[in-house]
């Protein structure tokens, strides 16, 4: 085993991709660290462009964080697998391929999985939109004969946004609807009253028929089944119903809410294991159980993840996450426009979209190292 310090980080999503960027540019070779990646695929995907890029506005690579030439040009080992078991006693991740990695630190980021998946034949019949990779690998290498009856179950902000890039996607011809759980009132609701009569009137622009105050009960390979006793032509379902842990986290020996993520602390560290920290979805901070499973949390926890890292390497005082309840919302309405929220006040224009894709192009950039040569040596 090595001397040096191994500093463990599962999953590539965005807090840890962005923490591993910043913990390599800052270490010394005097701070004796070895850094570690572990993902289950050679790239990552930006959930803010998934919608552009099921639209047809971006490709593949424009929303793809190159996991191999990030850890290239971060002086980092990368390990292809997921996370099977924790053994926090014995500071060892297990991965399905059988191998074992030590870690004296680690961070976990594996994501979520999509609430009520164990609804009948949601498996079987529909595509989660979670994980993200295999959403795009799927919707992209499906026969264009299942664009014909497209029901999105679940009318969160990414429902809404799934809604709109698969009427971008298949044209004026396709009959799309979005099954609501809440009331008509509640669309959009969380960005305010203002925003929510912009969603509702983009859906009605679109020609998306929205059934409110009802779920699906079941799908099978034509049809979904709703509680009302409803039943809609589907060729083709996807089911965005909002974030549930894996099952992973349920069989692992960790403190976690009531819901079953893994409970850190405002320094984002496990309430029970200070050398586990856990960030995104798949986490809850105890303190501020308010925190929707949203990108841009993510994104925010990424400094603090490496200022706290490398405040550990370096024996320094630990910092804390302090989330915002309020921030710029945007989202894609396909037509070449964004609807904004900010403080109550919302425009949906083209402007709004050009706003979102600086934005979102922006946070790609800083992961644009394939073929730079790297001055991180540590």
């Amino acid at each position: 085993m090595s001397s040096k310090l191994q500093i463990v980080f599962v999953g590539a999503g965005h807090a840890n991709s962005l923490a591993l960027k910043e913990v390599a540019s800052k270490l010394k070779p005097s701070d004796s660290v070895e850094l570690t990646l572990i993902s289950d695929y050679p790239m990552a995907y930006y959930s803010g462009m998934l919608p552009g890029s099921i639209a047809g506005f971006y490709t593949e690579s424009d929303i793809s964080i190159d996991v191999i030439s990030l850890c290239k040009y971060c002086n980092t080992r990368w390990i292809q697998g997921a996370l099977v078991e924790l053994n926090p006693e014995e500071q060892i991740l297990y991965l399905d391929s059988g191998e074992e990695v030590y870690y004296d630190y680690c961070s976990i980021n594996i994501g979520s999985t999509t609430r009520g998946n164990d609804t009948p034949g949601v498996e079987q019949y529909s595509i989660s939109t979670r994980p993200l990779i295999e959403l795009l690998t799927k919707i992209d290498h499906l026969d264009p004969s299942r664009f014909s009856d497209i029901v999105v179950v679940g009318a969160g902000a990414a429902g809404l946004e799934l809604a709109w890039s698969m009427r971008a996607r298949s044209g004026t011809d396709a009959n799309i609807s979005l099954i609501n759980s809440r009331t008509s009132d509640e669309i959009g609701m969380e960005m305010g009253s203002s925003a929510r009569s912009n969603c509702l009137s983009s859906l009605n622009h679109h020609n998306i028929q929205v059934y409110n105050s009802t779920k699906c009960i079941e799908v099978t390979p034509d049809t979904i089944i709703l509680e009302n006793g409803n039943e809609l032509a589907c060729s083709l379902c996807l089911w965005s119903t909002g974030a549930f842990p894996h099952k992973l986290l349920f069989e692992m020996p960790i403190e976690k809410d009531e819901k079953g993520f893994i409970s850190v602390k405002r320094t984002l560290q496990s309430t029970q294991y200070d050398n586990i920290f856990a960030v995104g979805d798949c986490c809850s901070v105890v303190d501020s159980p308010w925190i929707k499973k949203a990108g841009v949390y993510a994104v925010r926890e990424g400094p603090i993840l490496a200022s706290n890292i490398l405040a550990i390497v370096r024996n320094q005082k630990l910092k804390d996450f302090v989330p915002q309840k309020g921030f710029l919302r945007l989202l894609m309405t396909g037509d070449g426009s964004a609807i904004s929220s900010w403080k109550g006040f919302s425009m949906s224009n083209f402007a709004m979209w050009m706003m979102k894709d600086k934005i979102d192009r922006d946070f790609m950039n800083i992961f644009d190292v394939a073929g730079k040569t790297s001055k991180i040596n540590f």
